[in-house]
């Protein structure tokens, strides 16, 4: 029986996602059952606030990056386990879903995308990504952002990914000669998510590998090709038949309707 994102994004929240423990979750789960046991629940306090201290001051270094103080951003994580989660941003996880399941078109099973999960870590703030048939995707983008551009913006990127993957050999190889000519000449920043609107403002590192550049320019050219094509004109000409090239490759479908 095939399942569509949809049919089982609940199910997915109900396993708590991800099903790894961080250490924050480690704390809060395993300490009442060993320390209170000695009565000794004050360090267990200690230790989680300690803990959650920590992940704040984390959020602090990048604060000028986020749409929130993270004093609130810690503070509306508080306010929801999965069950009040689910029911506040039902509506946000049925718009995702649904784009999955637009997405996914004809891809074979192997590359499906069909379920959905929900990372509730605070310590993965902002983190998306694939493992097999599963997209996970940090808690964050709802109870932070809580905004339908920026969600289209995750799961196209991500299914940027599944679009390089499928690309024949030969086209992978031009691909990868071309994120070097963008690193030779510094023009990585013109595929930098962050930097245009309907993106989280720390969103894409395409000078990570040929990969990265192809998910971010994947999203970009989909979702805010006039942004991105009015930036072309502060780079020399000498540059914008590489990038043209890129956009070309990057704009066709690949076997997936949108």
């Amino acid at each position: 029986m095939r399942f569509s994102a949809l049919d089982r994004f609940q199910h997915a929240l109900a396993i708590s996602v991800r099903r790894h423990f961080s250490f924050l979750g480690f704390v809060a789960v395993l300490v009442p059952l060993v320390l209170c046991c000695f009565d000794g629940c004050w360090i267990e306090v200690l230790l989680r606030e300690n803990e959650q201290l920590r992940v704040v001051e984390k959020l602090r270094l990048v604060e000028i990056q986020l749409p929130l103080p993270p004093d609130s951003i810690f503070a509306r994580y508080q306010n929801y386990d999965s069950m009040s989660f689910t029911q506040r941003y039902s509506p946000r996880m049925g718009y995702v879903s649904s784009l999955i399941d637009s997405l996914n078109g004809d891809l074979p099973d192997s590359l499906r995308i069909d379920t959905l999960a929900i990372d509730y870590s605070l310590q993965d703030f902002g983190e998306a990504g694939r493992n097999r048939n599963i997209l996970i995707i940090s808690s964050a983008y709802f109870v932070a952002y809580d905004s339908p551009e920026i969600l289209r913006s995750i799961i196209f990127h991500e299914f940027g990914h599944l679009a390089y993957e499928r690309l024949p050999e030969s086209s992978r190889e031009r691909f990868v000669a071309l994120w070097l000519l963008m690193k030779r000449n510094a023009l990585f920043y013109l595929f930098r998510e962050g930097e245009y609107s309907g993106n989280a403002r720390f969103g894409g590192h395409p000078e990570d590998s040929p990969a990265e550049l192809f998910a971010s320019a994947f999203n970009l050219l989909r979702n805010q090709p006039e942004q991105f094509f009015s930036r072309m004109r502060y780079v020399e000409e000498i540059h914008r038949g590489a990038i043209g090239e890129i956009a070309a490759m990057t704009s066709v479908p690949v076997s997936f309707d949108e």
